[in-house]
């Protein structure tokens, strides 16, 4: 152990870090490392020193970043083989990593401490770390605790966040398993942008701090598992998921269409079909209605898509018809679907609004209406269960977009029969001995009182996403512009274009000096007297 401790700490020393070394060097000494790491036998790495302590006492993260995570694995595998002898086969330890043991801290502090430069070199232990810390968290009933660890080492290694690997769709699915949706919005909030590959982006250098994620987390990195198209929609679905948690429906409702605008030959999958059910259930919550489907979704597709969600269609239709005795009707008699789905608590909120909206579609008819009127009509009458119906800083069960209508109540001098804004279907107002309330609904586009703090912030962050979110996608043209500018086979087609133009041209030229030859010798007059005559004029 005394003769290995000064080759691990060897790199970085103290004057590779103060002489920032160039990618290549910087390369060439970490790959030396992880040479003498590779053929040091694990035993070695789990002696102690003269003093006792080991290498996890002695090494410090944030600086001896590979050492450091390989000995965890060793303490880890060290661990697994224990257990296989006591209890006399090769099964999996059930928790890898007890988490209320140092072990775990001292993982956590890797987590929270590594080099993101280092790291890179280092992508399937990386990733083993994440999965066993995973797995120890679940094993022990308590996954909530390692959505945190495995959140900052995603972020660390890729700030940007959107290289897509299996760590996102793990991290997803541990904060669905604990409902920790807010937790999750560090991650989810920045858009997937690419993908692991194994073109020229993957032979860069890993060691280049100039270059995007996608250039060091590739598909042979090791810093994602083997992603399938089933892992792009399950990623998708579980955040729009998360979305549904926050009760955002914009962005559920943009993560759902990714979903089912998936381009597909064959048949289509599980994950597409529920994607569907909760995009319908969505917009009924959010917009009150159910659109067309996007135009990039197939025919075919579209067709398929609505066989296997009849009942979810049919409860869409009850919902828009606006009768909530038929759409009480068709969402009693599909509940065992719900259940089996696992949409009993969307459909229960769409019932929820389906009250909110029933209430707004009256401003199609009339711009006041006594609460009266609501209550002949079956629908809520008290002022308290109305202003829940609204948006507002106290009320994030309700997120709206401002295109919907939205009312007021007051109390006049007299109460109003209810009132069409169009004068010719206006019936006559009476005068009541009772001040009654009414309701004044408000077109979107004239409302009748500025929109409120919490709407204006909640625009302006969207806003800031958005342009966040756009420059990033503008810097990745740009640079996947370049990308392939350089690429050799681009510039062979670019070559043979070129020449097949030049070519072309040639032909043409070729065909019109023949035409025009012809034409010449028809001509009665020579060329030279006229260049003759307009030399005279000078």
């Amino acid at each position: 152990m005394d003769l290995l401790l000064p080759r691990l700490v060897g790199f970085p020393s103290p004057s590779d870090q103060e002489a920032n070394l160039s990618d290549r060097v910087y390369d060439t000494q970490i790959r030396s490392l992880l040479q003498i790491l590779n053929t040091t036998p694990t035993r070695l790495l789990l002696e102690t020193l003269e003093d006792e302590s080991g290498l996890l006492d002695v090494l410090d993260p944030a600086i001896n970043t590979i050492p450091y995570l390989y000995t965890l694995l060793a303490h880890v595998a060290a661990l697994q083989e224990e257990y296989n002898q006591l209890h006399g086969n090769q099964a999996p330890r059930p928790c890898p990593i007890d988490v209320h043991s140092a072990l775990w801290e001292d993982a956590v502090n890797f987590v929270e401490r590594f080099d993101a430069r280092q790291i890179r070199y280092a992508g399937p232990e990386w990733r083993s770390l994440l999965e066993l810390m995973a797995k120890s968290a679940r094993s022990d009933g308590k996954a909530i605790i390692a959505i945190h660890p495995i959140r900052t080492a995603i972020l660390r290694l890729d700030p940007e966040c959107t290289t897509f690997t299996s760590n996102h769709l793990l991290f997803a699915e541990l904060c669905l398993e604990t409902r920790s949706f807010r937790d999750a919005l560090p991650i989810i909030e920045h858009d997937i942008l690419e993908f692991p590959t194994s073109g020229s982006q993957a032979q860069r250098l890993p060691s280049n701090l100039r270059q995007p994620s996608s250039g060091y987390i590739t598909a042979s990195s090791g810093h994602s598992a083997i992603l399938t198209a089933q892992d792009h929609l399950k990623y998708h679905l579980f955040t729009a998921m998360l979305y549904m948690g926050l009760k955002r429906w914009d962005r559920a409702l943009e993560f759902l269409e990714y979903v089912i605008e998936t381009t597909t030959t064959s048949q289509l999958s599980n994950i597409m079909v529920d994607g569907y059910k909760k995009w319908i259930l969505v917009h009924l919550i959010y917009n009150g209605k159910v659109p067309a489907l996007p135009k990039t979704v197939s025919y075919s597709t579209s067709k398929l898509l609505s066989t296997l969600a009849k009942p979810y269609e049919a409860m869409a239709s009850a919902f828009s018809s606006g009768s909530y005795s038929r759409f009480f009707a068709e969402a009693s008699v599909g509940q065992q679907i719900w259940n089996a789905d696992k949409n009993a608590g969307l459909v229960k909120q769409a019932a929820t609004h389906h009250q909110r909206f029933a209430v707004l579609n009256l401003s199609k008819t009339f711009s006041t209406v006594p609460l009266s009127y609501l209550e002949s009509r079956g629908l809520p009458s008290d002022e308290k269960t109305l202003l829940s119906m609204l948006p507002s800083a106290n009320n994030n069960s309700i997120v709206a977009p401002r295109t919907l209508p939205t009312f007021t109540i007051s109390r006049p001098q007299h109460s109003l029969s209810p009132s069409s804004s169009s004068s010719s279907s206006s019936p006559r107002s009476t005068l009541s001995s009772e001040v009654e309330p009414i309701l004044t609904f408000s077109s979107p586009s004239m409302p009748t009182s500025p929109p409120d703090a919490a709407w204006e912030k909640a625009s302006l962050e969207e806003m800031e996403r958005r342009v966040r979110s756009t420059a990033e996608v503008a810097k990745r043209i740009r640079a996947f512009d370049n990308t392939i500018s350089l690429n050799t086979h681009y510039v062979n087609m670019v070559a043979t274009n070129r020449k097949a133009k030049e070519l072309q041209a040639a032909d043409g030229a070729n065909s019109t000096g023949r035409n025009n030859q012809n034409a010449s010798d028809d001509m009665d007059f020579d060329m030279e007297d006229i260049d003759e005559d307009m030399m005279a004029d000078f």
